[in-house]
């Protein structure tokens, strides 16, 4: 099966994914012996930080 690449570090990927699972956004779904993440809400609200007057990202 071909998941793709996303061309990244794959340590990388699976921290962000650790970030993402904490804040609640996505959960994993059992393929076989892997997981594979899926969005955890229909809807994501995304609200931007704003210190100082300016935006943080």
């Amino acid at each position: 099966m071909d998941h793709g690449s996303v061309d990244r570090n794959v340590s990388a990927v699976s921290r962000n994914l650790d970030v993402l699972f904490e804040a609640d956004l996505i959960e994993y779904e059992r393929d076989g012996r892997s997981k594979r993440p899926q969005l955890a809400h229909q809807t994501v609200l995304i609200e931007p930080l704003v210190f100082d007057g300016e935006v943080q990202g």
